[in-house]
């Protein structure tokens, strides 16, 4: 009778292949308990609106970057795809006939992809308005409720802020010279004034050796000690830091713009609020959310997750609450079914060890996901594409048959990978694959990538 019954619904008149679940569930099975049984897994065919498989899946884990799915999902549905950050330039008065102004606000709107392009643009609409001068420039970063410091120097640990530039991280281009000599060390944005003291040696020959650390610096300087060598046949190096002070960073890159444009500012830099009733000089809309989820997702920006937690925080007031986008986090899972003590939510990006959720909580935000009419859209096509794109471009590289759209995971003995399998046949699949107290990474990811290979051969 049942195979009676899987002949008849092969023969219904729907695009999926019909594939036998009771193999593809057993295969899985093996594979799970014999390479990896701790793992946390779900698998869901998508077509059924059924989960096929589960191991573990109620589980408490790190989910490590995958939680950004999480993150981007809220933001997607909360802002909408099409949603704009602003950034705006005020002046207290219009621009008098001689172009000097007392002051220039500019009151952050929380963008996270407000990068060096962006001002440039800003600073050039500023010069067609006519100023030539400037007593001081005020950041307003009050649209936030508080701010978010950095956890390290790295750039993967920077601080949120409404007034946030370059990803608050600067860039050092580290070049080797002649035997003997410093090594040359270039930052970028080179219009922000700061200073690197003492100096890597350029070795003969040898391994790549040297630190690159911010240091406390006098006057609001940006400093940063070096030490250490380089061979002199060692390619050019890129390193990347955050910032200690988003806002100062913002201030101090925009003043030295104004400077190289000929624009003189005559005082310093002051953290201030924007006076009422001021006069709009420039507003700079960033680009769509549903770019900015993509550049989330595909480079696993986790600056960018912290910046879209406020964003989602909106309170009655209007001001932007880190703490509210992490209930709002919390309360999706909630609507789906999933009891709120089991959720232990301390970022949107996944860093945080102390983050904890199911692997089925996962799988139920990708099952949703697809419901949301108005972002789905763009929801999916944010993901990295299995040997393409993103963090997935060099793994699963020989993979047919299907189209894997995926977020990676990983921290420090985590590992994790979850999306979509799009089979060539017509069937579809969400899955969520969640390590935790990883022995090997290696072997770690070979096994997500055997187990999604599985599904797609679907025998």
């Amino acid at each position: 009778m049942r195979s009676l019954s899987i002949i008849l619904a092969c023969l219904l008149p729907v695009s999926a292949f019909c594939y036998s679940e009771d193999n593809l569930v057993s295969r899985i099975d093996k594979l799970v308990t014999s390479t990896s049984p701790n793992s946390a897994v779900v698998v869901v065919d998508l077509n059924k609106s059924k989960i096929i498989y589960k191991n573990k899946a109620n589980a408490p884990v790190k989910p490590a970057s995958v939680l950004k799915l999480l993150t981007s999902q809220v933001a997607l549905s909360t802002l909408g795809p099409h949603y704009r950050f602003s950034t705006k330039f005020y002046s207290r008065n219009p621009v008098p006939v001689d172009g000097a102004i007392s002051a220039l606000y500019v009151k952050g709107g929380g963008d996270p992809s407000f990068t060096l392009e962006s001002m440039i643009d800003a600073v050039r609409e500023i010069k067609k308005k006519g100023v030539h001068s400037i007593g001081q420039i005020v950041l307003d970063e009050s649209y936030f409720n508080g701010s978010n410091g950095r956890s390290g120097q790295r750039a993967y640990e920077a601080g949120s802020s409404a007034l946030s530039f370059n990803f608050n991280s600067i860039s050092f281009d580290v070049c080797p010279s002649a035997v003997g000599q410093p090594a040359r060390v270039v930052h970028d944005p080179y219009e922000l004034p700061l200073k690197v003291v003492d100096k890597i040696n350029t070795i003969k020959k040898g391994r790549v050796n040297f630190r690159l650390d911010e240091v406390t610096g006098s006057d609001n300087a940006l400093t940063y000690r070096v030490s250490g060598e380089l061979g002199r046949y060692a390619k050019c190096l890129k390193v990347y830091r955050s910032v200690g002070n988003p806002p100062l960073y913002f201030g101090m890159s925009l003043l030295g713009l104004l400077e190289e444009n000929g624009i003189k500012v005559l005082g310093g830099l002051s953290k201030g609020l924007t006076p009422a009733n001021s006069n709009l000089l420039y507003d700079h809309s960033s680009k769509v959310l549903s770019q900015i989820v993509w550049d989330l997702n595909n480079f696993s920006t986790n600056f960018i997750a912290e910046q879209l937690l406020f964003s989602i925080g909106s309170t009655h007031d209007k001001v932007l609450d880190r703490n509210y986008g992490l209930s709002k986090l919390k309360q999706h899972i909630v609507n789906l079914g999933f009891e709120a003590d089991k959720i232990a939510l301390f970022d949107g990006c996944g860093l945080s060890h102390s983050n904890r959720i199911t692997a089925m909580m996962l799988a139920m935000v990708l099952r949703e996901a697809r419901l949301r009419i108005a972002s789905w859209p763009e929801y999916k096509a944010s993901l990295s594409v299995a040997g393409k794109s993103g963090t997935l471009k060099k793994r699963l590289t020989q993979l047919s048959g299907a189209t894997v759209r995926a977020k990676t995971g990983s921290l420090n003995n985590v590992s994790s990978l979850a999306g979509y399998i799009d089979t060539d046949r017509g069937n579809n699949f969400a899955f969520v694959i969640i390590s935790n107290q990883v022995q090997s990474i290696g072997r770690t990811r070979k096994f997500e990538e055997d187990l999604v290979k599985l599904i797609v051969t679907q025998q």
